[in-house]
């Protein structure tokens, strides 16, 4: 990631007020050279989110397989090791109605062949990220939205769903536009997200445009706030 977009993605975090740093996800093939191999063993792919935070990581495909519904939205293969504690986990999802077994075979996955994963804060990323999330809360979310021209009527929209959240990062990549999860409880569990705020996944070649429109954006939402203020009171 070049040096100009890695110092515009430092000044994200306190023109939004985010309470946590933007985190970017590179799908590699292999271990970039001298990067820290992750050690720590995680219940579930959205751990590492979490963990993303403190600094840059690479982690493999098998570090990824503790939780059954991840390791296949970050498009790895369960090992056969592992088939039967993850079907009893799926199927406990199934028999409490959470999900269906048509829904867990249409669980979206990223599909880039890849090895590992490289996580890290965005504006620490050392190689270009494939994904850029943000946990934000409804109006910080807005903000991103609009920056990446996400709600225009005349666009395509930004897709929002519940669960799995992890599965935001597929869906980003596949329609190549933002992609919003409300945040399912495995996420809030497991990442220690509040639940007041969501995730919004950016494709990584949006994010320099994203960056180039946000400070206009929270300018003209500064001038509108004001504007609506001062109107409201005129009329009471």
């Amino acid at each position: 990631m070049d040096s100009n977009l890695r110092e515009k993605a430092g000044l994200i975090q306190q023109s939004l007020g985010l309470a946590r740093p933007p985190i970017a996800l590179a799908f590699v093939d292999q271990r970039p050279e001298g990067m820290e191999l992750v050690d720590e063993a995680v219940p579930s792919s959205c751990s590492f989110w979490r963990m993303a935070e403190r600094g840059i990581f690479y982690a493999t495909e098998e570090q990824h397989r503790k939780c059954p519904v991840g390791v296949i939205t970050m498009g790895f293969q369960v090992a056969p090791e592992d088939q039967e504690e993850a079907q009893a986990i799926v199927d406990t999802m199934c028999e409490l109605e959470y999900l269906t077994p048509e829904e867990v075979g249409a669980i979206p996955s990223v599909t880039s062949g890849h090895k590992g994963i490289v996580y890290g804060p965005l504006a620490q990323m050392p190689v270009d990220p494939d994904v850029v999330l943000f946990f934000a809360r409804p109006g910080q979310a807005m903000l991103l939205a609009e920056a990446s021209d996400s709600v225009s009527w005349t666009g395509s929209g930004i897709a929002a769903f519940g669960r799995p959240t992890c599965a935001a990062v597929p869906m980003a990549l596949k329609a190549d536009h933002p992609s919003v999860s409300m945040g399912c409880i495995g996420f809030r569990v497991n990442s220690g997200i509040p639940d007041d705020e969501l995730l919004m996944a950016v494709p990584g070649v949006q994010i320099a445009s994203l960056l180039e429109r946000l400070g206009v954006t929270v300018n003209a939402n500064s001038a509108l706030e004001q504007f609506h203020t001062d109107r409201s009171a005129a009329l009471t």
